[in-house]
């Protein structure tokens, strides 16, 4: 295997995934006994200088002739989650810091790309900067992140490549970070065999040694948990997977496209009232929704609405803030799959990942997300939102997680 056994690992980061640095040393320092139980710094870095290429040569091939428990629905990864910005989060995709380019990158340049997550009992440790020595120099790590000797704020994962795959997105409680959110598989290294995993630890080696060497929960879905830096919503919440789930089938009929791509929105005559457009943050954000799923959009009923809510609460729409998608002007069917595919572009591009955003469209309701000081609604297959999406703007909020309601 050309890549694995490149670069100094210290963060198997320090790998070109194959290409120039074949010569280096394996792996660095996960970890020492700062709150482990009862593992001194030394032994931990005596594990850590197994050859690195001879122990991932091994790894794959046992994956390629067929170690894998779980499979995901996709051999990409699954569908990625949604970009998140709530507590705790670092950004980019589902809160990890990562690009969706990056996340890309490994799902279709890591020789260990694929769609396996086995979850379970895991021993973890942590690694990081600062590079140099065992650490190696902090190139790239072996699915292809480019580290370049920094310290990028991540949260990302090196993982035995014949229980998770790179470029899957994974749960652990507890981590180094108090993050309920998911973690990026996109590393591995000579002492990372079997149930073990290698938090990337950007903070410095003092907070790698407190960590030590811990047992974590790891699954595919969010983990229940107490504490943490993400919303209770996201572990609360189960999702369903494997063959005819509503995760897979979404999967197969193609997951939607990257959030921050832009398509079409147009207003239908009438749908406004005179004088009252339908304001430019809703068309902002519709147009955000359209370039996710991957259609046009057609506003049906703008600002020309009724003035109060069923509830007595004067309308998003009489003040220009909430847009309906009509069934006919946007060529879906009454309680269509069109219509779900709407609602969970729209959850997507309010934060919510991806996975989590087609459960709550399929199930139908209302659902509240308070995404960059708006709270973001979205309603469809509850009251009499059968044929049509609505999506209505609110500046101001300060609630975490989706709050969901039904009509």
């Amino acid at each position: 295997m050309a890549a694995p056994a490149a670069a100094p690992a210290a963060g198997k980061v320090a790998r070109v995934a194959g290409r120039a640095v074949a010569a280096r040393a394996a792996r660095g320092p996960r970890g020492g006994d700062g709150g482990g139980p009862g593992w001194g710094t030394g032994l931990v870095l005596l594990l850590v200088l197994v050859p690195t290429g001879l122990v991932v040569g091994l790894v794959v091939l046992s994956t390629l002739l067929g170690g894998a428990q779980q499979q995901a629905c996709s051999p990409g990864g699954g569908p990625l989650p949604g970009d998140f910005s709530g507590p705790g989060s670092l950004g980019g995709v589902g809160g990890t810091g990562i690009s969706r380019p990056l996340v890309e990158q490994v799902r279709s340049g890591s020789p260990y790309a694929g769609g396996r997550i086995t979850p379970g009992r895991y021993g973890t440790t942590a690694y990081g900067p600062p590079w140099g020595g065992i650490q190696g120099a902090g190139i790239s790590t072996s699915g292809g992140l480019p580290i370049r000797g920094g310290a990028p704020r991540w949260y990302m994962i090196a993982v035995s490549p014949s229980l998770i795959s790179h470029g899957a997105f994974v749960y652990i409680w507890p981590n180094p970070f108090g993050w309920k959110g998911p973690f990026f598989a996109a590393d591995t290294g000579g002492a990372i065999v079997g149930n073990r995993i290698d938090f990337y630890d950007w903070r410095g080696r003092a907070s790698q040694l407190r960590w030590g060497l811990r047992d974590a929960e790891v699954s595919a879905h969010p983990i229940a948990a107490t504490g943490g830096g993400a919303p209770d919503q996201l572990a609360t919440q189960p999702v369903a997977a494997g063959p005819g789930s509503a995760e897979c089938d979404f999967a197969a009929g193609g997951s939607l496209a990257l959030p921050g791509a832009r398509g079409k929105v147009s207003v239908a005559p009438g749908a406004d009232r005179p004088g009252v457009p339908t304001k430019r943050p809703v068309l902002d954000f519709l147009a955000r929704v359209a370039g996710i799923a991957g259609r046009p959009l057609v506003v049906t009923t703008g600002s020309n609405h009724s003035q109060y809510t069923s509830s007595g609460y004067v309308s998003d729409h009489w003040l220009g803030m909430a847009a309906d998608l009509g069934s006919v002007a946007n060529g879906f069917e009454i309680n269509g799959d069109g219509g779900t595919r709407i609602a969970a572009a729209a959850l997507v591009a309010a934060g919510v990942p991806e996975r989590e955003a087609w459960r709550l469209a399929s199930a139908g309701g209302g659902h509240d997300v308070c995404f960059q000081g708006w709270r973001i609604e979205v309603i469809w297959r509850t009251g009499d939102h059968w044929d049509h999406d609505h999506i209505g703007l609110r500046r101001g909020c300060s609630f975490e997680g989706v709050q969901t309601f039904q009509i």
